[in-house]
């Protein structure tokens, strides 16, 4: 089980996703080097090593990174208590519109 399923489990475990929104933070990788350094030197991030090969192999890194992008904010945005997302483009904030546009997530939810 991914860091991501133990998290959101414990989460419904404690009641925490119908007491509050969650936002669950996704970094827009650009390369495999940035994917190795975060898997090992940030704490609480765990990288798959099919993610890594992934950007290793891929032709077009920025592509294959949107691509990542999409496909975990597609696996989250439906968790039961997920609000949003926390999309961060660590030096790749030109990143942002196109992968906010083909994620779907605007127009942004209206909250009360």
């Amino acid at each position: 089980m991914c860091i991501r399923d133990r998290a959101m489990r414990r989460a419904e475990d404690m009641g925490l996703t119908e007491k509050t929104a969650i936002l669950p933070g996704i970094i827009i990788p650009r390369s495999a080097g940035m994917l190795k350094y975060m898997n090992n030197n940030v704490p609480g991030i765990e990288v798959p090593d099919e993610m890594i090969q992934r950007m290793k192999d891929a032709a077009d890194p920025k592509a294959e990174g949107i691509k990542i992008t999409l496909e975990l904010v597609d696996a989250v945005k439906n968790l039961s208590g997920v609000k949003g997302v926390h999309l961060q483009a660590i030096e790749a904030e030109g990143l942002l519109p196109d992968v906010i546009k083909a994620a779907g997530l605007l127009p942004r939810p209206k909250t009360d």
